[in-house]
């Protein structure tokens, strides 16, 4: 009996770095060795932000919050947000909206070849005004399906794409949480552990304590809200449910917004100005002029009337 055992466990997937406990019912052995690659560098990057990128973080902050030389350069490079959310405050960035109410996703307009940085607050460009409405894209979409066919999921969209992946020789793998759908037992696993996100949402509600982060959010130049990456599956479970808050992160402003708001300001004065003009910004509610998607025609229809019907 105990001779088997660590066969067994040797046959074992492991789940990703930031994977939810759920997905270890899927975890694919034969990725296992990628995936322990993917928690060695998701631990190696982990500790350079805590021991290198905090502290060169506070220092250039520190620069700029005392306006001493140097400090324009540091405004002009971005201001690093990993350590101008605690200068902030935690709450200023986290925002609680109406899920329907954030309909318009940012996104670089085709062929951007100069995009900001991923650790800069100040965002450059025109990222803000190409937008997706959605109410039509595929996170909603996908939700709207596992919904409607909970009883049969082999009938959804998503089932029909995967299984076509694995005809082709190409199976969806993510190393990043330890899986590869490549039958269907794994595919029909895969959709019913959202399945199981999404009942769960609407039996208990939004748990913070289990969410990894909170969904991205970044204010426009114009000052109003959009969705960015991250939690693009969450804000559409909680949209399709109803539910009447979700929690939801700023992760970057337009640098043409903070310029209008601090008004040339530095240190605490242009942070004072910044918390009070955060806690106005509303969601965005129309098409960017860089939109490429055609208006939807009835919008309306994109959820169910009431929650009997998610």
């Amino acid at each position: 009996m105990h001779a088997s055992t660590p066969s067994r466990n040797k046959r074992r997937g492991l789940i990703g770095p930031q994977a939810d406990p759920d997905f270890q019912t899927i975890s694919s052995p034969s990725i296992r060795t990628r995936v322990g690659l993917a928690h060695l560098v998701f631990h190696i990057q982990r500790g350079m932000q805590r021991y290198v990128g905090r502290p060169i973080s506070a220092l250039l902050l520190t620069l700029w919050m005392r306006n001493w030389p140097g400090a324009g350069w540091v405004e002009k490079i971005g201001l690093p947000r990993q350590h101008l959310d605690v200068l902030l405050g935690a709450d200023v960035l986290v925002r609680w909206l109406d899920p329907r109410s954030v309909i318009q996703f940012a996104m670089h307009p085709p062929g951007t070849r100069r995009k900001p940085p991923s650790w800069a607050f100040l965002h450059d460009g025109d990222w803000d005004l190409c937008r997706v409405d959605l109410r039509d894209d595929y996170a909603l979409k996908f939700v709207r399906d596992l919904s409607t066919h909970r009883h049969a999921l082999h009938k959804t969209e998503r089932y029909r794409e995967l299984m076509q992946r694995i005809q082709e020789g190409r199976p969806f793998r993510s190393h990043q949480e330890g899986f590869v759908l490549d039958t269907r037992e794994q595919v029909l696993g895969w959709l019913t552990i959202y399945l199981g996100f999404l009942d769960r949402m609407a039996a208990q509600g939004y748990d913070e304590q289990r969410a990894k982060d909170y969904p991205g959010i970044a204010i426009t130049r114009t000052g109003t809200i959009v969705k960015v990456r991250r939690g693009a599956h969450r804000l559409a479970m909680a949209q399709w449910l109803g539910l009447p808050r979700l929690p939801m992160k700023i992760h970057y402003v337009h640098r043409l917004w903070w310029e209008q708001v601090t008004a040339g300001t530095r240190g605490e004065a242009a942070l004072t100005r910044v918390r009070q003009a955060l806690e106005q910004a509303q969601p965005e509610a129309l098409p960017g002029p860089l939109t490429t998607q055609p208006p939807l025609a009835n919008p309306d229809d994109a959820w169910p009337d009431s929650p009997d019907q998610a």
